[in-house]
C-alpha cells in the first residue's frame, strides 16, 4: 500500500503531540516490570539446557521477547499514554507479555504454540494500533511495513510450532534471523525506507526506557543470585561466591550509569537524528541483555558449585557474559559519540585471556577473575569522570 494512502486512513487521534511531556509514565514502567520475570526465565532455561542447542534456543527466545518489549517501547514514544485507548493497549500487551514469558522454559516443548501465538498477536496488534493511532506519516508508514515483515516471518513461526525437535529450532531460527535483519534495515519496503534525519523524535525518552529496562534486568540478576544462595547450604565459600556475584553486577551497573549514559545524552542534544541514536540504544540493550543472561547463569554456577571443576560452559558464561556487555557498550559509544573508550578493547582482551585461563581454575576463582576485570572497567570510568570534572 502506498504511504500516501496509509496517511489518509482514519485514526483514533491518540498520538503524542510535540508539546506533551516525553517523560516515561508510571504505566510504561509498570509494563517494563513484566520483564523481570522474562530475564529470570531465560537464564533458567539456559542453565538447565547448558549446551549449544540450549544456547540457540535461548537466543531465539530472547529475540522474540525483546522484540515485543522494544517495539512496544518505540510505540510508546509516539502515543499519548494519558488516553484510555493507549492505556488499554499497553495493559493488554502487558498481560500478553507476561503470559508469553511463562512459556519460555517449555517453548521448545509443549507450549511452543502458545509462545508463537502470543508473540504474533503482540507484533500484529501493536503495528495495527499505531497505524490507526494518529501518529505522523513517517512512523505510520514504518509500522505498516513492520506489519508486512511480521506477515513474512509468521509462517516460519507457526509451522515451527507445529513440529518438534530440530525442525522447530531451524524454522524459528530462520524467523528470528529475518526479524533481526529487518530491524537492522529499518523494515524496508518496496522503494521505501524510514528516513529520520531532521525528524522530531523523543530520543531522550527512548534512552530513558532503555536505561530503566537495563536497571530492571540488573535487578533480576541480583534476585537470581540471591535465590540460588537461599536454596543451597550456607557455607563460607558460598557466601564469598555470592559477594563476588553481587560485586560483578554492581560493577556492570557502575560502568553503565556513571559515565557512558551521560555522554549519550550530551550527543543527543546536538544531533539531527535522535531516532538513529534511539535505534542504536535498543540494539545495544539487546546485546547487553544477552550478556546479562549469560552472566546470571555464570553467577548461579559459581554460587551453587563454588569449588566446582573447571568447565568450558562455566567459562563462557562467566567471561562471555560481561564481554558481550562491554562489546555492546563500546560499539554504542563509538556509533553515538564517534569516540572509543580505551578501557573497553583492553577489557575484551582481558576477558578472552581470562576465559582461557579459567579452564584450569575452580569456578569461584574464575568468577573472581571475571569480576576483577569488570571492576577495572568501572574504576577506569570513575577516573576519567573525575578528570573531566576537574578540567571544567
Amino acid at each position: 500500500m502506498d504511504h500516501r494512502v496509509i496517511s489518509r486512513l482514519p485514526t483514533m487521534g491518540v498520538g503524542r503531540t510535540d508539546d506533551q511531556s516525553q517523560a516515561v509514565s508510571p504505566l510504561e514502567l509498570f509494563y517494563d516490570l513484566v520483564y523481570i520475570f522474562a530475564v529470570g526465565q531465560l537464564s533458567h532455561h539456559l542453565l538447565t539446557h547448558l549446551d549449544w542447542k540450549g544456547a540457540a534456543e535461548t537466543g531465539i527466545l530472547l529475540v522474540g521477547i525483546f522484540a515485543v518489549w522494544a517495539f512496544t517501547s518505540w510505540a510508546g514514544s509516539l502515543l499519548d499514554t494519558s488516553r484510555l485507548p493507549v492505556r488499554a493497549f499497553v495493559i493488554g500487551t502487558l498481560f500478553l507479555g507476561l503470559l508469553m514469558n511463562t512459556t519460555i522454559d517449555d517453548a521448545f516443548g509443549d507450549r511452543g504454540g502458545l509462545f508463537v501465538g502470543i508473540y504474533l498477536a503482540c507484533q500484529v496488534s501493536r503495528s495495527i494500533f499505531v497505524v490507526f493511532a494518529g501518529v505522523d506519516s513517517i512512523m505510520q508508514d514504518h509500522f505498516f511495513r513492520m506489519l508486512g515483515w511480521t506477515v513474512i516471518t509468521a509462517p516460519f513461526w507457526i509451522i515451527g510450532a507445529l513440529v518438534e525437535g530440530p525442525p522447530r529450532l531451524i524454522l524459528w531460527g530462520i524467523a528470528a534471523l529475518v526479524d533481526v535483519i529487518a530491524t537492522l534495515l529499518s523494515h524496508p519496503g518496496i522503494r521505501r525506507r524510514t528516513e529520520t534525519r531532521n525528524y522530531e523524535f523523543a530520543g531522550e525518552y527512548l534512552l530513558e526506557r532503555c536505561r530503566l529496562f537495563f536497571l530492571i534486568a540488573l535487578g533480576e540478576t541480583v534476585l537470581t543470585s540471591a535465590g540460588v544462595f537461599t536454596q543451597e547450604p550456607l557455607t563460607p565459600i558460598r557466601l564469598v561466591a555470592l559477594l563476588v556475584a553481587i560485586t560483578g553486577t554492581a560493577a556492570i551497573w557502575w560502568s553503565y550509569f556513571v559515565r557512558s549514559e551521560e555522554e549519550a545524552l550530551d550527543v543527543l542534544e546536538e544531533t539531527d537524528d535522535e531516532a538513529k541514536i534511539g535505534r542504536n540504544a535498543i540494539y545495544a540493550i539487546a546485546v547487553m541483555l544477552a550478556g546479562l543472561v549469560l552472566a546470571a547463569v555464570g553467577d548461579e554456577l559459581s554460587i551453587a558449585h563454588p569449588d566446582g571443576e573447571p568447565s568450558l560452559a562455566a567459562s563462557i558464561m562467566l567471561f562471555g557474559g560481561p564481554a558481550l556487555y562491554v562489546l555492546a557498550q563500546a560499539v554504542f559509544q563509538k556509533r553515538t559519540t564517534g569516540r572509543a573508550i580505551s578501557s573497553r578493547p583492553i577489557a575484551l582482551v582481558a576477558f578472552a585471556a581470562g576465559g582461557v585461563a579459567s579452564l584450569w581454575l575452580p569456578t569461584l576463582l574464575a568468577a573472581s577473575l571475571a569480576t576483577a576485570i569488570m571492576i577495572g572497567v568501572a574504576a577506569h570510568d570513575s577516573v576519567i569522570e573525575a578528570r573531566e570534572k576537574a578540567a571544567r
